[in-house]
């Protein structure tokens, strides 16, 4: 049984809170040599020192958060310039080291982004013609999960069939830094949300789920509690008097781990910038030079992202539009898929690539005005590909019959659009299709993607029944992604007051214009839509 000791953890930059007192467990051993691992051979091959003095310290090196060896990570010893890296099964070797007691000190990435190194409080003696073997351990995930969230508790089951994961109680620890700088922002707005989908007999039901907090003075942020296996969206804002601000997001995967790390880029708002001032001068006389400049504001489009696009077998695809969301900056690579996009906004972006006969690929990428950013984006998914399109007007029309679409087109109550009117717009996306509805308009939101809204009122809501089925949006701009207006076949529009019972949703809470929270209402203009295939239509 390996004795644990507890280590205190030195800072990775200056000014990054301690969050936790890492344990690590150290075994020292003075033998002969070290034992190597089952196969190999490598660390069993030590200087023995004995005739100058020279002693040697092994050892492996787990990883308690994830699991298995620590590949990677740095040894130091205290006060000593030499160093060693843990190879792919965790196995290090420090040897020419003078004899003495030291501390040894771990630094791996995955530590640096918990704000935290690991030195052993018990030194290690190291003695001439005795190597020393030393076995240390990375704190488990939930060590780290109590330091960094005192006082919440797990709901699963302390038993020992419980999973590694520990599927109860997840946290999402987190920076938010300027791009250019490496700067921590403080006081920025995090906000994490994602859906809870929950189904039953008779309904499916979409909860948007939402917590927030704040950066502190080192940019750092966390949130307790979470699902295990939650895919959420992290965003973080910073705003200033006046202006709506700036506002990052990128997608995170919790999995199965119990600490889960990320990183958001967030720029400076442009009215925070600060002004560029030109270096006085003076003439070969040493008298004042004209007056420089009046100062320029600091440029907050200077970013350049160049990469390139491939097949699947790895060779370049030309022709693919590259885009930055939320920017309006795009590109098309040419025939070796190379692309460049300049002038980008600093932060973090998220990257979208299309081409004919693939599925859309999206990449997070981090750009800043220090350096331009390289990406290469893998095309893998082909696309699926449609037959011609063959409409057999009989089919349809048996379709448009049995949902009830003709029977209400018939009474006039709603607004109605069939498949050849959907395919006469030509329309690249969803939200497309509706710019010419009464009581609604599109609203174009940037990086949050473009909504039906309804044209009238702060308060009003729209709800949406699809094949039959209710269904809440939850994030802005996702309906443009679920629904290709190629795939439909039928809309009706209704106002609040000419709903069907049939179609009567009650939409999730939220709130108005003035932030006021709203409950779940049931007066919202509703929107039915009809797929080709609830329709029986075959392409």
């Amino acid at each position: 049984m390996l004795p644990s000791h507890h280590a205190e953890p030195r800072h990775t930059a200056a000014g990054t809170r301690r969050w936790l007192t890492a344990l690590v467990a150290v075994s020292t051993a003075l033998t002969a040599g070290p034992r190597p691992a089952p196969g190999q051979d490598g660390p069993s091959r030590v200087s023995s020192g004995r005739s100058t003095g020279l002693a040697t310290l092994v050892g492996t090196v787990d990883d308690g958060l994830r699991g298995g060896p620590l590949a990677g990570a740095v040894i130091l010893l205290d006060g000593q310039s030499r160093q060693a890296v843990t190879d792919s099964i965790g196995w290090f070797r420090l040897d020419s080291v003078a004899a003495g007691r030291y501390r040894v000190g771990i630094f791996h990435p995955v530590l640096d982004s918990l704000g935290t190194s690991l030195t052993t409080t018990t030194p290690v003696t190291l003695v001439p013609g005795r190597p020393a073997v030393v076995t240390l351990a990375t704190p488990s995930g939930r060590t780290i999960r109590k330091a960094v969230c005192p006082g919440v508790a797990s709901n699963s089951s302390s038993s020992s069939s419980a999973g590694p994961a520990d599927s109860a109680v997840a946290v999402l620890v987190g920076h938010v830094i300027e791009p250019d700088t490496d700067q921590p922002v403080t006081g920025a707005d995090v906000t994490l949300t994602w859906t809870d989908i929950r189904i039953d007999r008779s309904d499916i039901t979409n909860t948007e789920r939402r917590r927030e907090t704040t950066s502190d003075a080192q940019g750092e942020f966390r949130f307790c509690a979470l699902p295990a296996g939650l895919v959420a969206t992290v965003r973080a804002r910073r705003a200033v008097s006046g202006d709506t601000g700036v506002v990052v997001e990128r997608e995170v995967d919790l999995g199965t781990r119990i600490i889960t790390m990320t990183t958001l880029h967030l720029p400076v708002p442009p009215a925070l910038a600060q002004p560029q001032t030109e270096p006085s001068a003076t003439t070969a006389a040493g008298s004042p030079a004209a007056p420089a400049p009046a100062p320029r504001a600091t440029a907050t489009r200077a970013a350049v992202l160049e990469g390139q696009v491939e097949r699947p077998d790895g060779g370049p695809l030309g022709g693919a539009l590259v885009e930055v969301e939320g920017t309006g900056d795009s590109s098309t690579t040419g025939d070796a898929g190379y692309f460049t996009l300049r002038g980008l906004p600093s932060g973090t972006h998220m990257l979208v690539v299309r081409s004919v006969g693939f599925e859309p690929v999206s990449v997070v990428v981090e750009l800043t005005r220090r350096t331009t950013q390289h990406v290469v984006v893998s095309m893998m998914k082909a696309a699926y590909v449609l037959s011609p399109v063959i409409v057999q007007a009989q089919q349809l029309a048996r379709g448009y019959q049995n949902v009830g679409f003709t029977q209400r087109r018939r009474v006039g109550v709603g607004q109605f659009m069939t498949l050849d009117q959907i395919a006469a717009r030509h329309a690249e996306q969803f939200t497309d299709l509706f710019t010419n509805f009464h009581g609604i308009r599109l609203a174009y939101g940037g990086p949050a993607g473009t909504d039906v809204v309804p044209s009238r009122g702060i308060d009003g809501c729209i709800v949406y029944v699809i094949d039959g089925m209710a269904y809440n949006q939850v994030v802005h701009g996702e309906l443009d992604a679920l629904l290709l207006p190629e795939s439909l076949a039928g809309i009706e529009v209704y106002t609040p007051p000419e709903v069907p019972e049939e179609f009567k949703v009650r939409s999730l809470p939220g709130t108005n214009a003035f932030g006021v929270p709203i409950l779940g209402r049931i007066d919202c203009t509703t929107i039915v839509i009809w797929s080709k295939n609830r329709l029986g239509v075959k392409d």
